[in-house]
């Protein structure tokens, strides 16, 4: 990558810098393009160079030095570079050697362009000339429709020429010679400066303010916001070779899931961020129900159904005449009608709350209870509810807690004991003594050949069965040593392609052909923590997956082909004299002082990388494959002899590939060479057989056990050190988390605020008085558990201490994994929102509060508790257009304040403060402190607030 502050170079999982320190002519670093005999074309703010070995070599014109300045550069279709210069433009004639194109036509050249049919496109001034393989040159202007100055060129994979300035887009078609105007295609101003670039699919990116324009012969798209966009404002695109794509905004960001993967939150519709089931029904309309009631996606995006507000719908069916039949944590179940009319189930008089509901073809509802203790059947005709073991008094052995019928017409009951089939008016039953992992089954899900699939209420993985010869078997069992990302199973389905798809607390995992692939954060999941059973497949063949922070489709027909992991490279070898940077050529012997090597690798994919598994070993010293967590080997003291160390990788759940080798000798010890054993032998020429064959023997087995016991000691204090590091690191750690809760705590804040601080100065200042300024903001918002005193009072210390821990969990699926969240003191909470607008910090506030309320606390003996909390709010830096005027210190006062008046007016709200247009730099921020009530009043202050709070009240606990 190509900075202001030099080169860099990522691995997966380090980062190497390189500047004008290793030869670069500047560390301001504009265009990177490969060089056919090795290494990087480097373009930079003052001339050009050749990048290989790590170090920068000078770039000549006809053999004379050369640092002019670069307007663009390109590679042609053999690869050889093309570079604009202020009046002209030079191709490669050698490897670091350049030359003028013959016929360049005159005036200043802005930009130049290798066509994939051999041409050389030239802008200067209005006019653009094509220079054909042949050597001719062919104009382009007004006359040929081009009517403004242009800016980057491209040209797709159809040969069409794009070119784009402004809100200006034109394209020249492929045997064409006229320009076709397409400016109505942009969806805001080109990015001034910004390049546009060719993708692998033969598509041409062009970055704007409103987002990422995609164009190829007459197609286009645009990627903004909606679509997952990080920011409006695109200064680049890229896209690699596996296809990714990679944006430059405020940071560099890389789209996940290759477009394959659409999230839903709330910002699209949603009534609430947690979504526990999802279904679709008969018609092909797509249901959410959510922790605050039942969502339909339409043409417009997702809606509530009206009447469901604050229900918490953890399931939905539908019976043979059409109706959905919802079951509702926060009362009683619930029924939509084919009309849309929303009512509540009557007659449901039982204690507990349901958690599962299925119906069967008789159109009756089969209801599961909160904790899994009991089943209900409920018919609509006489509403009366039956207990399941009055139906069905052979299953009362297994605790029953879900039943399913599959499609061949069997009944199925997963329960607390096993798994129960009634097939032929037969019951027939599974338990761990039949091969089950554990009695207490979840779950089950059908495929299409009559097997089925179990997952547990412990993390023990998922389990293959199917009733053959009369008799429930079990098939075999998938979990973590066979490539699932984790034991704790929520959901499993069967997709159209016929792969498994099983969802857990670590992400979604998708089974085909005995090759594991899966679906986290990085693929473009908002969260990997899925909600229990939140599983269905669409009739386009999509997934949809219900998460603790939205919903989830990845389009199974959209999947990129998984190609085979690429070999590893072996980047660098560090020996105990300096460091050697890839390609290695010709390594020569290392001498015995030095011969503690460290290796270290990475594999060129950004594919699932995180899951990647490496295998290394030193041939020479060891036969056997040893596993490494890190992407580095490290083998102290070795002895004189020839080695080969090997490095290969594999995919989580698949085959390893080829290794990777690196060849090197280590010249053994000076007692170990040739010339000492024959010194050794003369001075014994002269000295007593007997005696002297007597000392040799004694001196050699002293000094071999000396060198053995060295290299012991060594290995002792290389791994002691290593050990005193850990402990560094860890005991660190501590000291920058929270003990009971895991979250940061204020020391960690004070440590790393000054970073983000600098950031957002940094941005702010590059942002014009009437530029957009979404994105670029720091939100702090401190959030109190209301009441919490009452916890500790009525259930003590130790329940008290359970809210809290569980309350950080509720906080970490409701906030971004790029926000921090710090325990504050007590029951407050910090929470510090990066990279987002003050004008969503409501929505981040009411998500807060409405995770809070909805959540259910639970304590030492199954007892439930509802907590609320209350939040105040503010924005740093307060005033936009000063961004220095208010501290972040004074920033929190602030929000402090807000949740004080939150305290004293009732709670469960929130409250923050904006600037207001009466407020200016000259302002004593103490009198804003000291004087809210008047401050608001004198248009010092802006609230922000969930429902009016006095400004008067007095908080108290």
């Amino acid at each position: 990558m190509g900075t202001e502050n030099g080169l860099f170079r990522y691995d997966g999982n380090t980062t190497t810098r390189w500047g004008t320190e290793d030869g670069l002519p500047s560390d301001w670093v504009t265009r990177i393009l490969p060089h056919t005999g090795g290494g990087f074309w480097l373009g930079t703010s003052l001339g050009l160079a050749w990048f290989r070995n790590g170090k920068a070599s000078p770039v000549t014109v006809e053999g004379r030095p050369w640092k002019g300045h670069i307007s663009s550069m390109e590679l042609d279709r053999n690869g050889r570079l093309v570079v604009a210069g202020p009046s002209t433009v030079l191709y490669q004639k050698a490897d670091t050697d350049l030359a003028p194109i013959p016929g360049c036509p005159p005036g200043p050249i802005s930009q130049v362009l290798a066509g994939r049919t051999g041409s050389l496109f030239v802008a200067s001034d209005s006019i653009i000339h094509e220079r054909l393989f042949d050597g001719r040159w062919i104009r382009y202007g007004a006359e040929e429709g081009l009517d403004f100055l242009p800016g980057p060129l491209q040209v797709d994979g159809e040969g069409n020429l794009w070119v784009v300035n402004g809100n200006h887009l034109a394209v020249k078609p492929a045997g064409n010679d006229r320009f076709e105007d397409r400016s109505a295609w942009m969806p805001g101003a080109h990015y001034s400066g910004a390049s546009a670039s060719a993708g692998q699919d033969g598509s041409v990116w062009i970055p704007t303010l409103e987002g990422a324009l995609r164009v190829r012969g007459s197609s286009r798209e645009v990627l903004g916001p909606r679509e997952g966009m990080p920011s409006r404002h695109i200064q680049g695109v890229f896209q690699d070779r596996e296809k990714s794509l990679w944006l430059f905004a405020s940071s560099l960001y890389r789209q996940l899931g290759q477009g394959c993967v659409t999230a839903y939150t709330q910002q699209e519709g949603l009534p609430s961020d947690v979504v526990w089931s999802v279904f679709q029904d008969r018609a092909g309309t797509l249901f959410a129900g959510t922790g605050d009631g039942l969502a339909r996606l339409g043409a417009k995006g997702w809606e509530r159904i009206r009447g469901s507000e604050g229900m918490s719908i953890l399931s939905i069916d539908q019976d043979p005449a059409g109706n959905l039949w919802l079951a509702n944590l926060n009362g009683p179940p619930a029924i939509l009608g084919t009309g849309g009319r929303l009512s509540t189930l009557a007659g449901f008089e039982v204690s507990g709350r349901a958690m599962r509901v299925s119906t069967d073809g008789d159109g009756h509802a089969w209801f599961s209870l909160l904790g899994g203790q009991n089943m209900m059947r409920y018919d609509s005709k006489t509403q009366r509810l039956t207990p399941i073991m009055d139906i069905y008094p052979g299953v009362q052995t297994i605790g029953p807690r879900a039943l399913y019928t599959d499609a061949r017409g069997r009944i199925w009951i997963a329960g607390n004991s096993g798994i129960a089939c009634l097939e032929d008016s037969r019951w027939r039953f599974l338990t761990p003594a039949g091969g089950l992992r554990n009695a207490k089954v979840r779950g089950l899900a059908f495929m299409d050949d009559g097997s089925a699939w179990a997952w547990y209420v412990e993390p023990n993985g998922i389990t293959h069965l199917d009733l053959k010869d009369g008799r429930l078997v079990v098939l075999g069992h998938l979990d973590l040593a066979t490539g699932l990302t984790s034991n704790l199973v929520y959901a499993a389905g069967q997709g159209k392609d016929q792969a498994l798809w099983i969802t857990t607390d670590r992400g979604v995992n998708r089974l085909q052909n005995g090759e594991f692939r899966r679906f986290g954060i990085e693929e473009g999941l908002p969260t990997e923590d899925c909600n229990l059973n939140a599983f269905t497949v669409d009739r386009d063949g999509g997934v949809w997956v219900g998460t603790s922070n939205g919903i989830t489709r990845i389009r199974a027909d959209q999947l990129p082909e998984l190609r085979p992991v690429p070999a590893p490279r072996i980047l660098r070898y560090d020996d105990g004299k300096e460091s050697h940077l890839a390609p290695f050529g010709t390594i020569p012997p290392i001498p015995h002082p030095f011969a503690s090597i460290e290796f270290r690798f990475a594999t060129p994919t950004y594919l699932d990388e995180r899951n990647l598994r490496y295998e290394v070993r030193l041939v020479g010293l060891e036969d056997d494959w040893h596993p490494t967590e890190v992407q580095q080997a490290r083998y102290p003291a070795l002895q004189g002899g020839r080695f080969r160390f090997e490095v290969r990788v594999a995919r989580a759940g698949s085959p390893f590939g080829p290794a990777t080798t690196l060849n090197l000798e280590v010249l053994p010890a000076w007692w170990h060479t040739w010339w000492f054993y024959g010194f050794e032998l003369l001075m014994g020429i002269g000295l007593v057989a007997l005696l002297v064959s007597w000392r040799v023997r004694k001196l050699q087995a002293a000094k071999t056990a000396l060198a053995a016991l060295v290299a012991e000691r060594t290995i002792e204090l290389e791994k002691a050190n290593q050990a005193l590091a850990d402990s560094n690191l860890a005991l660190k750690e501590q000291s920058l988390s929270d003990p009971l809760t895991g979250l940061r705590n204020r020391r960690f804040l004070s440590l790393g605020i000054k970073e983000d601080l600098a950031r957002v100065l940094r941005v702010n200042r590059e942002y014009l008085p009437d530029a957009s300024r979404e994105n670029i903001d720091l939100v702090f918002l401190l959030v109190d558990l209301d009441k919490f005193k009452a916890v500790n009072d009525t259930y003590g210390h130790p329940a008290g201490d359970a809210v809290l821990i569980q309350m950080a969990e509720v906080l970490r699926g409701v906030m971004r994994d790029s926000d921090t969240i710090v325990r504050w003191g007590g029951e407050e909470f910090l929470l510090l929102a990066r990279d987002t607008s003050r004008t969503e910090a409501m929505r981040v506030a009411e998500r807060v509060r409405t995770a809070v309320e909805a959540h259910s606390f639970l304590i030492e003996g199954n007892l439930v508790l509802r907590c609320t909390c209350s939040i105040g709010f503010a924005a740093y830096p307060f005033m936009e257009h000063f961004p220095t005027w208010a501290s972040w210190e004074k920033i929190v006062d602030l929000a402090d304040h807000g949740l004080y008046l939150v305290k004293g007016s009732g709670r469960n709200g929130w409250l923050g403060f904006q600037a207001g247009p009466a407020l200016n730099p000259d302002q004593d921020f103490s009198t804003l402190e000291t004087r809210i009530p008047q401050a608001v009043q004198e248009g010092l202050l802006i609230l922000q607030q969930s429902r009016p709070f006095s400004l008067s009240d007095q908080a108290d606990e």
